[in-house]
């Protein structure tokens, strides 16, 4: 059985289904007959690509009605984040000035400032991930980390003048195999249709538990064969799902709210990523008392962590270091430390000027950044690269799912460096670079 494009007599093309059987005689050598059939199956495959790029523009649609969602919550943490950053950069400053903070008090104040930098680092993590269009990545994930993080974030996105409290009930010890964007996805549609069922407040319990099916469970939606699982539950106090419109919660655009409060996409995605998965989705209901959605991942069982290793401190080195960037404070921070560690730096706060400064010669290294106004750093590391083949070039950015990053490394960059970065993390891609 193979597809065939078919070219027609009139130029258009037809896809045709051909399958092909042959008939030996009985010595098993001799043919006695071919027998083959064509299936034009054209409105089918075009059928078929349709509701695949329709499921693609709801799942991207949902998502941004998602992050809407939480905007609020994102800017409260982000402002504590600037304040404690600000507050305590100030504290720092003004005990130089005046000379009235301990080395002690000093110290306080600068882990301060590297918290909360580390924290708002992985809040922006969590908000590019939504943004990766169609990219589905499984790995073996920790899923109650990934409801931790959620969590975090939903807290307050879903308060307003009502009161509403999530209750973590994080139990499993085994991984799942999945793409963590959408396991974010699940969640924060679900929790926020048990806020919908609530209209008073309530609490919204999250629940993880390794689980063993011993015998087959039938569900509304699907069978759950025998197997280890790892289930997966959010549970609420609402209204119930009524039977009247039990059969049709899946179905995309279909909402119980008045019009503009929904689109009727987030438990279609749920349900569209749970089949990506190859997992099941349970359903209890009761009317007045409110709603389970339990999905079930098959377990992956842990893997034997290795000790942690110590965090090394900041690696010395020599040689001449070029960093181009558009930033004064990125390009100040990086000679400040660099030439501590040793190094001679050259900064340059763009990519004419960066070439310039290589073409004199003398560089062992080159640290571009990616985006910058005018020329960027693609076309820095083309020229470099078309003067010396042999040159070492890292490259920055702050948005690490960038294709054109991908694209470098195949062609040669040494090393990636995310914004933000340790400094100490910083001095070793350097020191490896460089050598």
């Amino acid at each position: 059985t193979v597809e065939i494009p078919i070219l027609r007599v009139d130029g258009t093309v037809r896809t045709v289904l051909w399958n092909s059987a042959t008939l030996y005689a009985s010595d098993g050598k001799t043919v006695v007959a071919t027998i083959a059939q064509g299936q034009d199956i054209t409105e089918r495959k075009q059928a078929e690509e349709e509701r695949r790029k329709l499921e693609q523009e709801l799942f991207q649609a949902q998502k941004m009605e998602t992050i809407g969602v939480f905007v609020g919550g994102i800017a409260h943490d982000f402002n504590n984040l600037l304040l404690a950053i600000s507050g305590n950069a100030e504290l720092i400053e003004m005990s130089m000035k005046g000379g009235a903070c301990s080395a002690g008090e000093l110290n306080d104040s600068a882990k301060a400032i590297i918290s909360a930098s580390e924290r708002a680092k992985n809040l922006i993590r969590q908000l590019l991930s939504f943004a990766r269009k169609g990219k589905y990545n499984p790995v073996d994930i920790d899923l109650n980390r990934i409801v931790r993080e959620s969590v975090s974030l939903l807290e307050k996105a879903i308060s307003s003048t009502v009161q509403y409290g999530i209750v973590l009930e994080l139990n499993a010890k085994k991984l799942i195999n999945a793409d963590a964007t959408q396991i974010h996805q699940i969640l924060q549609n679900l929790v926020i249709n048990s806020r919908d069922s609530m209209p008073k407040g309530g609490t919204i319990t999250v629940l993880t538990e390794d689980v063993l099916l011993q015998k087959e469970i039938i569900g509304r939606y699907n069978k759950i064969p025998v197997g280890k699982y790892v289930r997966f539950s959010v549970k609420d106090e609402g209204t119930g799902i009524s039977d009247g419109i039990i059969g049709r919660i899946f179905d995309p655009f279909f909402s119980t709210k008045e019009p503009g409060k929904g689109t009727g996409l987030g438990l279609s995605v749920v349900y569209g990523i749970v089949k990506n998965h190859g997992c099941h989705i349970y359903l209890e209901t009761e009317k007045g008392k409110g709603t389970v959605f339990s999905i079930y991942f098959p377990a992956v069982n842990v893997k034997k962590s290795k000790p942690a290793r110590k965090k090394k401190a900041s690696t010395k080195g020599k040689g001449r270091i070029l960093i181009v960037d558009d930033e004064d404070n990125i390009r100040d921070l990086m000679h400040s430390f660099l030439t501590g560690l040793g190094y001679e730096v050259k900064t340059a706060s763009s990519v004419d000027e960066g070439f310039e400064i290589y073409r004199n010669g003398g560089i062992d290294l080159t640290v571009t950044d990616l985006i910058m106004k005018g020329k960027n750093g693609p076309e820095l590391f083309r020229i470099i690269k078309e003067l010396n083949p042999k040159a070492k070039i890292c490259i920055m950015s702050g948005y690490s799912d960038d294709e054109t990053i991908h694209d470098l490394m195949k062609k040669g960059a040494l090393a990636f460096v995310p914004k933000p970065i340790s400094l100490s993390e910083f001095s070793r891609i350097v020191s490896s670079a460089i050598q």
